[in-house]
């Protein structure tokens, strides 16, 4: 059960977190720097991960480490994504 909810919880905050974004005239930007972001994490994770912590027989710390980086970059693009789209509908209804 936790491990579904730990993929539909990031999917389901990325999709609208894509929502609240769709408006801005940035938004193709946002997209393309979160693709490079998470392929660096994964990279990283992946190739250099024995490097940087050790062995791991099991592969369990990698995952939960695969986990982690992308929950926390979701919420992080989630909270920017509410920031940003309380700045637009702010500017809107200025003008």
């Amino acid at each position: 059960m936790e491990l579904i909810l730990l993929l539909i919880i990031p999917v389901f905050l990325w999709v609208f977190s894509l929502v609240l974004l769709s408006i801005w005239t940035h938004f193709l930007r946002f997209i393309i720097w979160n693709i490079i972001l998470i392929l660096f994490y994964f990279c990283t994770e992946i190739y250099l991960g024995n490097y940087i912590w050790g062995h791991d027989p099991y592969g369990i710390g990698t995952f939960f480490r695969l986990a982690f980086c992308l929950i926390t970059h979701t919420v992080i693009g989630f909270l920017f994504a509410l920031y940003r789209n309380y700045k637009l509908r702010n500017n809107e209804t200025s003008t």
